[in-house]
Order: structure tokens, then C-alpha cells, then sequence
């Protein structure tokens, strides 16, 4: 009891003091031994781990950077070669609609030349024809012949036989011989050889439908082609040949020829000097549909 009472914190012992002194050293000793040392070693990783991964973060964030450069570079370089791609897919386009069309102008000129040159080669020939026929008053006689020539030349084996270059004319000539010679006029035959001699054998379908046009013509004949939808009759045939002339718009000669169509239902068609008159069931319902489609007989307000 009387250590505690002469005891003070303000005024400590000297023995106290030697032995917290020591203490405290050993214990200071004891922990820079074995404490301080792997607690620093252990802070000095940490921190270097920190670092190195603070680094490893940088150059993550550097490498995202360029990779994003980068890939905007190669989207950019992309939409550049797309739409270079795409101008000259459309360049290309254009060229080849523009060869094209120039290739299709210059075809159809062509072909619209040929087609005048054969007409004119055509008509030219059959005019000398119909002319020679009617000084040497053959013309019926030759125009049986032409008729029957035209129909002739529309067999592949014989079109192609006049047209070939390789055939000798005199092949030709013994060939028209053989097939014509016993029921044509000699007019006819030496016509034939004519055009044969100057290569002109070729434009014989041309010709003989031009002959055919012109001996119409001389003859003040009209061709009309009656369409129907079911065979007319001659009493039919008789009565339409009547109003047909009755109504003057052709000559007093009339070739009817006839053809039938079911899918005009009922009525007639009527084809003449590139006119046409068209009074056939299957017309009137395309009018009445067509009227129907435009909604006439409905009123707008």
C-alpha cells in the first residue's frame, strides 16, 4: 500500500524508466529485425506491383489508343475503297448501258439499211418483172407462178439452198429447172435464171411479196383479212364481201382472206392497207374494262 501511494506517473522511478528504456529497445530491436524489414520489402512490391501495373494500364490505354487509331484508319481507308468501288461499278454501269445502246443503235440502223436495201432491191425487180409480164401479155400466167414461188421459198431446204454461197449457180439454176420448169412460163424461168446470174436469188421471198403487192395495185385489188372467232360461212363471206365495197374505202376488187381466233369470243377483225377494224367481243370487254377501271360512271364530290 505504501508503494502505491509514493508512486507517480509525473514523477516515475528511475528503475522504471531503465526498464521501459529497455524494453521498449529490445522491442524496437525485435521489430526492425524482424517486422520492419519484411513490411517494407512487402510495401516496396506492393508499390511495385502498383507501379508495374499502373504502367501495364498505361500502355493497355496507349495500345487501345492506336488500335482505335488504327481501326478508324482501316474504316476510313474501307469507306474510301467502297466508295471508290461503287464509283467505278457505276463508271462501269454506265459504260457498258452507253456501249450498249450504241451497239443497239448502230444494229438497229443496220438492220433498218438492210431492210431498205432488200425492199429497194426488191421493189426494183419486181417492177421489171410485172413490166416484161404485161408487154408480153403474161401477167396472169406469171403472177399464178410468183404465187406459187413465194410459197415455194418459204421451205427451209430450198430458202437455204438460194441463199448459199458455196452452192454453184449453175447447181441452182439445174435445181429451179428440176422443180419449176414443167409448170412455170418461160418468162417465169428466165426471170429465175436472171437473178440467179446476178446473185439476186437470195432476195426471192422479198420479191415475190413485193410482185404480189404490185400486180394489186395494178390491178386495183384490196387484201382483207377477216378475223373470227368461229369459220363464217359464203353467205356470210358474201354479205361482208358487199358493205365492204359498198362503203368505198377500197377497190372494187377485193382478195378476202380468212383466218380464225376463239379468243375474240364473238364479232370480227378487219385488216386492210394497214388499217384495221376492230368489232370483236374480246375489244368491247376490254373497253367496258378499262372504262370501269377509270371509274366514269362514279361521281366525285
Amino acid at each position: 500500500m505504501l508503494f502505491l501511494a509514493d508512486f507517480s506517473v509525473i514523477k516515475p522511478e528511475p528503475g522504471l524508466l531503465f526498464w521501459t528504456t529497455v524494453i521498449f529497445l529490445i522491442f524496437w530491436y525485435m521489430m526492425s529485425r524482424f517486422a520492419f524489414k519484411p513490411i517494407g520489402e512487402a510495401l516496396k512490391k506492393r508499390e511495385q506491383d502498383i507501379q508495374e501495373a499502373l504502367d501495364e494500364a498505361k500502355k493497355a490505354r496507349e495500345e487501345m489508343s492506336h488500335l482505335e487509331a488504327k481501326n478508324e484508319q482501316l474504316l476510313a481507308e474501307a469507306r474510301e475503297e467502297r466508295a471508290q468501288m461503287l464509283k467505278e461499278a457505276k463508271d462501269a454501269k454506265e459504260q457498258i448501258i452507253s456501249e450498249a445502246k450504241v451497239r443497239a443503235n448502230a444494229e438497229y440502223k443496220r438492220k433498218v439499211e438492210s431492210a431498205l436495201h432488200d425492199i429497194r432491191i426488191a421493189t426494183r425487180y419486181a417492177k421489171s418483172l410485172i413490166e416484161l409480164a404485161v408487154e408480153q401479155g403474161k401477167l396472169a400466167q406469171v403472177q399464178a407462178d410468183m404465187k406459187v414461188l413465194q410459197n415455194a421459198v418459204q421451205n427451209r431446204d430450198l430458202y437455204m439452198m438460194l441463199k448459199s454461197p458455196i452452192i454453184a449457180n449453175d447447181r441452182k439454176v439445174a435445181a429451179m429447172d428440176a422443180l419449176f420448169q414443167s409448170q412455170f412460163d418461160s418468162l417465169t424461168m428466165a426471170y429465175l435464171k436472171l437473178l440467179i446470174t446476178k446473185n439476186r436469188e437470195g432476195y426471192l421471198p422479198e420479191i415475190t411479196a413485193e410482185f404480189g403487192e404490185q400486180y394489186k395495185i395494178l390491178k386495183k385489188i384490196t387484201t382483207v383479212r377477216v378475223t373470227t372467232a368461229t369459220p363464217l360461212s359464203d353467205a356470210v363471206l358474201d354479205d361482208l364481201r358487199k358493205k365492204i365495197l359498198a362503203s368505198g374505202v377500197t377497190f372494187e376488187n377485193l382478195d378476202l382472206q380468212t383466218s380464225v381466233d376463239p379468243d375474240l369470243i364473238g364479232g370480227f377483225v378487219l385488216d386492210f392497207d394497214n388499217k384495221r377494224y376492230d368489232a370483236s367481243a374480246a375489244h368491247k370487254l376490254e373497253e367496258l374494262r378499262a372504262q370501269f377501271s377509270k371509274n366514269l360512271y362514279v361521281k366525285e364530290f
